[in-house]
């Protein structure tokens, strides 16, 4: 990523956003847990996740149906091989950025697993269904909210065997411009009350680590960061291309291959060792992170004035938040249009459904009704033309006030169709119009 991109990442960290807050809040340390024992074999017949074993492809076309039943793109990336046998594939599930570009940002773990059996009993559930698991997360918690910029969710493999599959990856963009990697590796495990979160990160890029671990901070608050460099682990491959990374962990990184975990590389790595909150708490520090650097949103809005024929861009709407059929305001937001006559809802709209009322200076009140926020495929309101005075109704008053401001350049209120000029197309809009009311 360019400094400059960066630099304004960290200048907004303090401006936090409320779907960036909403993604946070909907973080479930139980529907991981589900993940993981699943990955793991408690639940199902993935005894091991050994790169090459049928295992590992069992998880593979898992993952990728379970992306794909969220709506994603989703690609089995094959790389090669491993002791002479064919690898299971990396799984990317693929989210568009509505910035149009294949600037794409990447939240991963490595699906693979090993132990002193690698062949029939791996089950790795620190080791790496942990890190799966928030990589799960991630998707379904983003899957309805417009995104800046692409984001990837990969489940390498061959990572055991010194990050086979993600060097893979990288050295292969197939046309992406990767701006950042946040790499997910034995999340779960917490060996002492207060155990620290490890955010590590690769060949010397600060930048991204650094955000990261102002985020686990600023919503995980008494939970300690600690700070490292070189890990090995997936973000490996983006830092040797220079690509800006980090890594979520538990414990210290020296902790962790050290004997954070008893159960590292064993056939103990089962999911009932595992620590549901502190698991929830890593996924919220890399969560957050993808969720911040992709710049979530709530979606846009287009506003529709058929009959107006100027600068869209100089048309500042009155945008009213209200409970499903009410007409009390709970929010109120004045927004500038774009000159397509859209505008991109408020952060400060929580997740929910909304009545979204829309009042242009000269167009009648019009309701978008039940809004889901976040709202993906954006909403559409339909303004009327006529309200010369602004009153909310078209009456003999807004017909005088054309008359009055008749063969000049007028005001916005009385060149309702934004020519420049108030004429007969100003008067016939509000004879059109004549009677109609305007929401309150």
């Amino acid at each position: 990523m360019k400094a400059v991109a960066l630099a304004a990442t960290l200048a907004a960290l303090a401006c936090f956003g409320t779907p960036e807050q909403d993604i946070v809040n909907a973080i479930s340390a139980d529907r991981m847990m589900d993940n993981i024992k699943y990955l793991s074999g408690a639940t199902s017949s993935i005894k091991t996740r050994y790169t090459p074993s049928s295992g590992c492809f069992a998880a593979a076309n898992w993952t990728k149906a379970w992306f794909e039943s969220l709506g994603y793109t989703v690609t089995l990336q094959t790389w090669g091989t491993v002791d002479g046998y064919p690898a299971a594939p990396n799984v990317i599930a693929r989210k568009p950025g509505t910035n149009g570009t294949n600037q794409v940002f990447v939240i991963c773990a490595h699906l693979d697993s090993v132990s002193n059996q690698n062949w029939t009993n791996a089950p790795g559930a620190d080791d790496n269904a942990s890190g799966s698991a928030i990589v799960m997360e991630a998707a379904l918690l983003l899957q309805n909210y417009p995104t800046e910029y692409a984001v990837e969710f990969v489940l390498f493999t061959g990572e055991e065997q010194w990050m086979l599959g993600s060097s893979y990856y990288v050295q292969n963009p197939g046309g992406r411009q990767f701006l950042g990697a946040i790499n997910c590796d034995m999340t779960a495990y917490e060996k002492n009350p207060g155990t620290p979160i490890v955010v590590a990160q690769c060949n010397y890029i600060y930048p991204l680590a650094d955000l990261v671990a102002q985020l686990s901070q600023y919503y995980n608050p008494g939970r300690a960061v600690a700070r490292h460099e070189q890990c090995p682990s997936d973000q490996w491959a983006f830092g040797y291309a220079g690509i800006p990374n980090c890594m979520v962990a538990e414990a210290t990184a020296d902790q962790i291959w050290g004997g954070s975990n008893p159960n590292y590389h064993r056939t103990t790595d089962t999911w009932d060792y595992l620590h549901p909150q502190f698991q929830r708490e890593c996924a919220i520090a890399a969560i957050a992170g993808i969720a911040h650097l992709a710049n979530v949103s709530n979606g846009m809005a287009a506003v529709l004035m058929p009959e107006y024929v100027g600068d869209r861009s100089a048309v500042t709407v009155e945008v009213q938040l209200r409970e499903p059929g009410q007409t009390q305001t709970v929010g109120l937001f004045y927004l500038p249009l774009t000159t397509a006559g859209t505008f991109e809802l408020p952060d400060d709209i929580p997740a929910g459904t909304w009545d979204i009322a829309v009042k242009a200076p000269g167009w009648l009140r019009s309701v978008a009704a039940t809004v889901s926020v976040p709202s993906p495929l954006g909403v559409t309101v339909l303004l009327k033309p006529g309200d010369a005075n602004n009153d909310n109704r078209v009456d003999m008053s807004d017909l005088n006030a054309v008359l009055l401001a008749f063969g000049t350049v007028g005001s916005p209120h009385t060149d309702i169709d934004g020519d420049g000029a108030v004429a007969l197309g100003d008067l016939n809009l509000v004879l059109v119009s004549f009677g109609e009311q305007g929401e309150p």
